[in-house]
C-alpha cells in the first residue's frame, strides 16, 4: 500500500497543484541551462544534459498520460490538465443493452476543441505535447549548430565529443518530430535556432513531419557509425562524469553503445511507420517494410533511453511528482490502471501476480463524482519495493520509464508484421522472445498450432501488457480502429467495466465487473494548439491545422 505517496496525492493537494502555473513547474539546474554558456566546452555538456528537462519534463509527462488514458490502459478521473475531458468514452453499453452516455455530453473532439485556447489555460489538452516537442527542437537546434561549428574548440578527443553531441541533437530532433507527426494533423519544420515567424508559417502534413523525423534519425545513425566505443564516449553516456549528457538517475540499465544507439534509430523508424498506419489499410508491402526496418532495430541485451528519479527528489526531472510511474496509484491518486488492461493478462502470467493485487474491499475507485463508469478498478499496482515493475511507494526504488522503443517493442513489431504476412509461428516466436525478457513465465505460443486470428489476439494482448506505460496504447487503439466511432467499425466489445449499483435493467444491487461494449469516438490526430496559432498564423500554402 502507498504511504507517503498517498499523503502527497491527497485530494486536498489536487486543488493546490491544479492552481500551479507553468512557472511553478520550472526545473532547477542542470536541466534549465541558458544559451549564454553554450559557447564553451564547460557549458555545452550541461546544455546537452539540460535537454532532458525538455523532452522528459512536466509537459511531456502530461502528454504521456494523455496517450495512456486514451489508449485505455490507465484512467485519470480528475480534470487537472484536461485529463478527464480527454478520456470521456462516448457510450458504454451494458450486457443487458442499457446504454450509459458520456456524462459531460459532447464527444471528445467537441470538448477538446472547445478548450483549445490560451484562455483555457491548463485545460487545453492540445498544448502539452506540442510545447514539449518544440522546446526539445529549439534546444536540439542550438546543440547541433554549436557542435557542428568548426570554430568551436574541444579538448582531448574532439572528434568523439563533437560527433556524439551532434548525434544526440539529431536523435532527439528526430524523436520530437516523430511525436509531433504521430499526434497532430500538421506541424512546423524548423531546424534553425532562433527562427520564428510571427506573421505566418508553413504548416506541413503529419506525413511530412514524419519524413523529417526519419531524416534526422538517419543523420544520427550515420554519425553513430563513425563513433568508436572509447573512454570519451563512455564518459559522455554513462551519467557519472562531468562530460555526461545523461542524468545519473536515468538509463540505469546499462551503457548505450554507438551500435545500440544506431539500432534504436531503426526501431524508431519502424515505430513511425507502424503507428501512423491503420491496420485495415495495411498490405503485404507495408508489413514487409515494417519487418525490414525492425530487423535492423534493437537486439536482446540492448538498452534504451529511460527516465527515472532520485530518492530525495533533489534536482531530478520528476521533482517528486512528474513521472507517470510515481503517479500510478492506489486510492486517492492520479493515474489508475483500467479493468480493460487487467483483463488482458492470462491467469498464469507472472507479471500479473507480480504487479497487481485486489484492493481491500474489492473496489479501488468507482465512478468518482459521477464522472463516468469507465473510471473504476478493483485492484492496485504493487510497488517496486515489493517486487512490482511499474511504480514506487516513495521513490526508494528508481523505476525506469521508457521514452523510446525497447527490445520488446521491436520484437513485437516484427511479430505483427510476420503474423500479418502468413508466417504465423515465426511471428509468434518473437512474441515469446518479448515475454521471456519480462519473465512472464508463459508457455511458448510458437509451435502451438494457433490460427492467424488466435496469433493476432496473442500479439494484441501482449502489446497491451508488455508495453504498458510505453506511450503506445493510444497509437495502437487508433491504428486498430478501436477509438473510431461505431459507425466506422470502431469500439471494443467485451470490455470489462466496474459497473456501480443502480445501473442496468434491472438495476444492479451491488457493483460488478461486467463485459460491456465501449464506444470511444476519439480524435485520430489533434489540432495544432491555438497557443501556437495565435502567434504563428498559417500561411496561404499551409495544410489544414484542424481535424
Amino acid at each position: 500500500m502507498k504511504n507517503k505517496f498517498i499523503v502527497l496525492l491527497s485530494l486536498s493537494l489536487f486543488l493546490l497543484i491544479s492552481a500551479c502555473s507553468k512557472k511553478d513547474l520550472d526545473l532547477s539546474d542542470p536541466v534549465s541551462p541558458t544559451t549564454s554558456s553554450i559557447n564553451t566546452e564547460s557549458g555545452i555538456f550541461p546544455f546537452a544534459l539540460g535537454m532532458w528537462g525538455k523532452f522528459a519534463g512536466p509537459d511531456y509527462i502530461v502528454a504521456a498520460n494523455y496517450h495512456s488514458i486514451m489508449g485505455d490502459e490507465c484512467f485519470v478521473p480528475w480534470g487537472n490538465y484536461g485529463w478527464r475531458w480527454g478520456s470521456q468514452v462516448y457510450k458504454i453499453t451494458l450486457p443487458d443493452g442499457t446504454v450509459v452516455d458520456n456524462p459531460i455530453g459532447p464527444a471528445q473532439k467537441t470538448q477538446l476543441q472547445n478548450t483549445n485556447s490560451r484562455e483555457a489555460g491548463e485545460l487545453n489538452a492540445f498544448k502539452y505535447e506540442w510545447q514539449a516537442m518544440y522546446y526539445t527542437l529549439a534546444e536540439a537546434n542550438l546543440l547541433i549548430e554549436y557542435a557542428k561549428n568548426p570554430s568551436f574548440t574541444f579538448s582531448g578527443d574532439a572528434d568523439t565529443k563533437q560527433k556524439v553531441l551532434q548525434a544526440f541533437g539529431y536523435f532527439w530532433r528526430g524523436w520530437a518530430y516523430s511525436r509531433v507527426g504521430s499526434m497532430y494533423v500538421a506541424g512546423l519544420i524548423n531546424n534553425f535556432s532562433g527562427a520564428s515567424n510571427f506573421v505566418s508559417a508553413d504548416y506541413v502534413s503529419n506525413a511530412d513531419v514524419i519524413r523529417e523525423a526519419n531524416a534526422n534519425l538517419d543523420t544520427a545513425a550515420t554519425l553513430l557509425s563513425s563513433i568508436s566505443l572509447n573512454d570519451t564516449y563512455t564518459q559522455m553516456l554513462d551519467g557519472t562524469s562531468g562530460l555526461s549528457i545523461v542524468p545519473a538517475f536515468c538509463n540505469t540499465k546499462g551503457l548505450m553503445t554507438p551500435d545500440n544507439w544506431k539500432r534504436l534509430c531503426w526501431s524508431m523508424k519502424a515505430r513511425n511507420l507502424l503507428v501512423n498506419t491503420k491496420t485495415k489499410n495495411a498490405n503485404d508491402a507495408f508489413w514487409n517494410e515494417v519487418a525490414s526496418l525492425a530487423s535492423q532495430g534493437l537486439q536482446e541485451g540492448d538498452v534504451s533511453f529511460t527516465v527515472g528519479y532520485t530518492s530525495d527528489f533533489t534536482n531530478d526531472i520528476a521533482g517528486g511528482f512528474w513521472s507517470s510511474s510515481l503517479m500510478l496509484s492506489d486510492a486517492f491518486g492520479w493515474l489508475f490502471a483500467t479493468e480493460r488492461l487487467y483483463q488482458e493478462y492470462q491467469e498464469e502470467d507472472e507479471r500479473k501476480a507480480r504487479n497487481w493485487d485486489i484492493y481491500p474491499g474489492g473496489i479501488n475507485i468507482m465512478n468518482p463524482r459521477s464522472r463516468g463508469i469507465q473510471y473504476g478498478s478493483t485492484f492496485y499496482a504493487i510497488a517496486a519495493e515489493y517486487g512490482g515493475d511499474y511504480t514506487s511507494d516513495d521513490a526508494s526504488v528508481n523505476v525506469q520509464q521508457y521514452i523510446t522503443p525497447s527490445y520488446e517493442e521491436n520484437e513485437l513489431m516484427i511479430a505483427e508484421a510476420k503474423i500479418n504476412t502468413g508466417s504465423i509461428d515465426e511471428g509468434l516466436a518473437h512474441v515469446d522472445n518479448a515475454r521471456a525478457v519480462q519473465s512472464a513465465g508463459l508457455d511458448p505460443v510458437s509451435g502451438a498450432g494457433l490460427t492467424a486470428d488466435e496469433a493476432k489476439e496473442q500479439l494484441r494482448s501482449e502489446r497491451r501488457v508488455g508495453l504498458f506505460l510505453r506511450g503506445l496504447s493510444f497509437y495502437d487503439a487508433r491504428r486498430w480502429n478501436v477509438t473510431a466511432p461505431v459507425s466506422e467499425g470502431g469500439g471494443r466489445a467485451n470490455a470489462n467495466v466496474l459497473v456501480p449499483n443502480g445501473f442496468g435493467n434491472p438495476a444492479l444491487d451491488e457493483p460488478a465487473v461486467l463485459p460491456c461494449f465501449m464506444e470511444y469516438n476519439y480524435m485520430d490526430y489533434w489540432d495544432v494548439p491555438l497557443n501556437e496559432l495565435d502567434f504563428n498564423k498559417p500561411s496561404a500554402t499551409s495544410v489544414p491545422v484542424k481535424q
